[in-house]
């Protein structure tokens, strides 16, 4: 049986930017370019989700505090 898989939108924009960064030369080392550029974005974009993640947290905390 043939499954079928639907991406969702944060896949699909992770592919673009693999096709887009890939360096047009017909070597295998342009594709592996574009993989390394959609990896390193996709590194960022996590480190930057963390350090929202802490003042997210810090709100929260500081909210209650004042309800009490």
């Amino acid at each position: 049986m043939m499954e079928t898989y639907a991406m969702n939108q944060a896949e699909l924009a992770e592919v673009a930017l693999m096709i887009t960064a890939t360096i047009d030369d017909g070597s295998v080392a342009g594709a592996i370019h574009g993989v390394n550029v959609a990896f390193h974005v996709a590194g960022y974009i996590s480190f930057f989700g963390l350090l929202l993640s802490f003042t997210i947290r810090d709100s929260k905390q500081n909210k209650h505090s004042t309800e009490v």
